[in-house]
């Protein structure tokens, strides 16, 4: 065989089977034998054949690339589901890029426009600043399908959104059911959804249960980033401090529990604590740590369902999803019923 560049009629050829059952084996497509597959990989190790993926994306007008855009992967939830997102869309054989924007505007509208150049299939977005007219504005004229995570766009588009409302009035009713009468809440007090929606919640809760909602009792750091130790310090000094307290499970959950240990107090004995989303970190604290979570596997499902289904379909802005997705909470060993002493 001639040197040079080789091409897939090469590894066709080489392989026996015909040029179709090349492509489609090197694809990984489902619908070809696995004896096929194996003869079509051996042939293309033996060429040393690597596939021209610029010229089958000009042929299919597919990159096969799917683009997450998200504000911040310290919060463990977007980095679980960027995890299981990229494990299900490799499985369809996808690639799927990440783009952490830091809460920063100028980032966001950067990445879109870079995904918008390289020809991204599909993107999942969860934006900081979704209320932003120019952030809105360049992503209504995106060229391709797009699912909003969590934000309250302005756009109309498919949009997932997690139900912070019931997720957080459950925990109250918990710690509450357990006769706490003190409930604290430590949360990123963000512009967007996410933060909004958990202060909203947690207040309306705690008065439903006809407990006083007391300022002294929130720490609201600035971003999920943000460290609480010193806000948290200064509401567990108080003479009337919570017995029970509401964590956001980010860099917010660990200085909130490295000021639990450093005044001296412990967990559950002392304070019950909860975190919203579950961090690695916490995976083998004792006592375990009671979370509100998101099933990642079921929202990964369906986040890929709908952008398949619009990449089969196409683009258009008609019956958009609009989705709220439920919270989960695991009750562990780190939230009790409140000291007597």
């Amino acid at each position: 065989m001639a040197a040079g560049r080789r091409t897939i009629k090469d590894v066709a050829r080489l392989a026996g089977v015909s040029l179709g059952s090349a492509s489609r084996a090197l694809s990984g497509a489902t619908n070809v034998s696995e004896d096929t597959v194996a003869r079509v990989q051996r042939a293309a190790a033996s060429l040393r054949y690597r596939p021209n993926h610029a010229a089958r994306s000009l042929r299919s007008r597919s990159t096969k690339t799917i683009g997450c855009m998200f504000s911040d992967l310290s919060n463990p939830l977007y980095a679980r589901l960027f995890g299981t997102l990229e494990d299900r869309l490799a499985r369809e054989g996808y690639m799927t890029l990440i783009s952490n924007t830091s809460n920063q505007l100028d980032r966001e509208i950067r990445t879109l426009k870079l995904f918008a150049e390289r020809g991204i299939d599909a993107l999942i977005i969860a934006p900081n600043h979704e209320r932003n007219r120019e952030l809105n504005e360049f992503i209504e004229q995106l060229p391709m399908p797009y699912i909003v995570l969590d934000r309250e766009m302005l756009v109309k588009s498919d949009t997932i959104l997690f139900d912070h409302a019931a997720g957080v009035t459950d925990v109250v009713d918990h710690l509450a059911g357990l006769g706490h009468e003190r409930i604290g809440l430590v949360t990123a007090n963000l512009k967007s959804r996410p933060g909004r929606r958990r202060i909203t919640a947690f207040k309306s809760a705690v008065r439903a249960h006809g407990l006083p909602v007391d300022d002294g009792n929130l720490v609201l750091p600035e971003s999920s980033m943000s460290s609480a130790y010193d806000a948290v310090v200064r509401m567990l000094s108080r003479k009337n401090r919570p017995t029970g307290i509401i964590v956001q499970g980010t860099g917010v959950l660990s200085s909130t529990m490295n000021a639990i240990a450093q005044l001296g107090l412990s967990i559950p004995e002392d304070i019950s604590l909860v975190s919203i989303g579950r961090a690695d970190f916490i995976l083998n604290h004792v006592p375990a740590i009671s979370t509100l979570r998101i099933d990642y596997e079921t929202l990964s499902n369906e986040i890929t369902a709908r952008l398949f289904e619009r990449l089969a379909n196409g683009n258009g802005r008609k019956q958009m999803l609009r989705r709220l997705f439920p919270y989960v909470l695991e009750v562990r060993g780190s939230s009790t019923a409140p000291s007597l002493k």
